[in-house]
């Protein structure tokens, strides 16, 4: 009776042993699908960016297209005005910088030597100036 006692203990213990090595296998093979689980997370996490930027350098390069394209259509525009402007009077007139430069020099006269008359040739080209030019001067 011993023996069979013995024997149905270690028939207990062989059954535990391989249901234990069983578990263990199962808990290595679910351990291995959850790094599998991961890994596929992460290149899907991946893929996501590069989408994510692929669309933000598309966007960038669509913007960047319509501006060059606005900048183009206000180029030929500016063109088209100044085109149908035509040439000023007497072949450009005086530029803003000549009249402040002549303003300048007047205030300057004015306060050193008051008492001295303009030479002819000033008057002559401030004349020519518009009139509404004339009147800013003036004040």
């Amino acid at each position: 009776m011993v023996y069979v006692f013995l024997c149905a203990m270690l028939l207990l213990m062989l059954i535990m042993g391989i249901s234990s090595a069983m578990s263990s296998y199962a808990d290595a093979q679910h351990a291995q699908a959850v790094i599998e689980v991961a890994r596929v997370g992460q290149i899907n996490a991946m893929g996501n960016l590069m989408i994510i930027v692929i669309v933000f350098v598309g966007a960038l390069l669509v913007l960047a297209a319509l501006a060059f394209g606005l900048w183009l259509v206000m180029r030929r525009e500016l063109a088209r005005q100044k085109a149908a402007t035509g040439p000023t009077r007497g072949g450009g007139g005086l530029a803003i910088s000549d009249m402040v430069a002549l303003e300048m020099l007047r205030q300057m006269r004015g306060r050193n030597n008051a008492q001295l008359p303009a030479p002819q040739q000033y008057i002559d080209d401030v004349e020519e100036i518009p009139m509404d030019v004339r009147s800013w001067l003036s004040s």
